[in-house]
Parts: structure tokens; sequence; C-alpha cells
């Protein structure tokens, strides 16, 4: 009896609610992970390119970029995209892991070596990359700017010997 009680419990309509937001969420992180992977795997010829990010927008495409960039003006219009950390629930600890993780996976990746197959530094991709740690750790919503930075530097260690990663965090520390 006391799991029909818990059971029904569940279905209240705050806890239906989180229920709600938790698998909107998770539908959001699968459909931007999987959105993410394909826009920064490039291949062997978009790392032969001094800037990554340019070699992304190419591989997006005009209209690609266009929906991206009119998607994030429209956000930043109407606000909701560029909340502070302290709207946020449990602000303090969420800022302090996510800047952690930044910190971890963006600086290592900005000062890996250099990468001798494609003669390339990434150097304007290393900056912006330090530069968006900065601003993730001022605003949340950079945090998907600097997966988009991020991914294709982690990508360019896969072209080699394709289909092992060699940009996991382990090369890194």
């Amino acid at each position: 009896m006391n799991n029909i009680t818990t059971l029904t419990g569940l279905f209240k309509s705050n806890n239906a609610l989180q229920i709600y937001r938790l698998s909107a969420l998770l539908c959001l992180f699968i459909l931007f992970n999987h959105a993410y992977l394909l826009i920064s795997h490039l291949g062997g010829h978009g790392f032969r390119q001094n800037i990554l990010f340019f070699s992304v927008l190419q591989r997006l495409g005009w209209m690609g970029s266009s929906v991206l960039t009119l998607s994030a003006v429209i956000g930043f219009y109407y606000g909701r995209f560029f909340i502070a950390w302290s709207e946020l629930e449990n602000s303090l600890a969420l800022r302090r892991f996510i800047t952690f993780l930044c910190i971890v996976l963006g600086g290592g990746f900005a000062i890996q070596a250099y990468n001798f197959y494609f003669s390339q530094g990434y150097y304007i991709d290393r900056f912006l990359l330090l530069m968006l740690i900065v601003l993730v750790y001022w605003r949340p919503v950079f945090v998907f700017a600097l997966l988009f930075i991020l991914l294709p530097l982690i990508w360019q260690w896969n072209v080699p010997l394709g289909g092992y990663l060699w940009g996991t965090l382990q090369h890194v520390l």
C-alpha cells in the first residue's frame, strides 16, 4: 500500500510539473548533443583552416548560420537567454561546478599542443575559448558558445587515426 501511495504522490501537480520539466530538459539535451556533434565534426578538410570557428560556420551553411544568428538575437532581445546565475536554483553551487568543468575542459584544450598533422595552432579559437570561460562565469548562456568552440578542438584529434578519439580528458591532463 505504501508503494501505491508513493506512486500517486508522484503525479501531484507540483511533482508532475517537475517531471515534465526534467523530461523536456532531457529531450533538449539529446537534441543539442546530436546537433553539436554533427556540426563540430568537420572531417579532414575543415581542420586545415586557420580558424575552426569559420569552418563550423561553413559547415552550417548560410541557412544554418542565419537561423543560429536569428535565434540568438531573438533570445537576447527577449531576455530569457541572458539570465544571470543568481536566477537559477542552487546558483552558487551550479555556477562553481559548471565553471570548474569549463576551466578543466576549455583550459586544457586551450593550452594543447600544436597540431602537426594539420600544421595548425588554432590560436584564435584557443583565445576565444579562454574568453568564453570568463564569460561562462558571468552568464550561463555562454556555455553553448563555449561548446561551439570547444568541440571542434576536441574532434581534431580524431581525424588522423579515424575512429579513435585522442581528445579525451586523460590526454589533456
